[in-house]
């Protein structure tokens, strides 16, 4: 059997249209408003990223895009006042959380965190206690 690793990924024009980035579906216009949008928010999250994709994350990153632009039509019926089905919108809403957390991305993780907590009142009044120490020993 030959080793293909030590050869290196195969040239461009061995790969598929959708592997080396020329399409980004099968069997469809790649010129069409939807499609030109898909391809925004797949470079949009990738730069997020800000280093080379593996390709589990690749394929994450072209879901989570996929189900943007899902949304962003669901969204855009509503505006126009059409019947949408609120669960598909609740769904693909869940869907694009989870996969954006699996990412990394879920930045209201990092608010929710950090949160800034209120005092105790414990810790308001050693807070007071040392002011009025060093005003004391200030000669204030």
């Amino acid at each position: 059997m030959i080793d293909r690793s030590a050869t290196g990924p195969p040239s461009a024009a061995l790969r598929s249209a959708l592997s080396n980035g020329r399409r980004v579906v099968a069997a469809a216009d790649n010129r069409s408003a939807s499609a030109r949008r898909l391809r925004d928010v797949r470079h949009d999250l990738t730069a997020a990223i800000g280093r080379p994709l593996q390709p589990g994350e690749a394929l994450l990153v072209h879901r989570v895009a996929s189900l943007t632009v899902a949304a962003e039509r669901l969204d855009s019926a509503l505006a126009r006042d059409e019947v949408v089905d609120a669960d598909a919108l609740v769904r693909v809403g869940n869907a694009i959380a989870r996969l954006l957390t699996s990412l990394g991305l879920a930045q209201w993780e990092e608010s929710a965190n950090s949160t800034p907590k209120s005092p105790t009142l414990a810790e308001i009044i050693a807070e007071d206690a040392r002011a009025t120490a060093s005003e004391k020993g200030t000669g204030a």
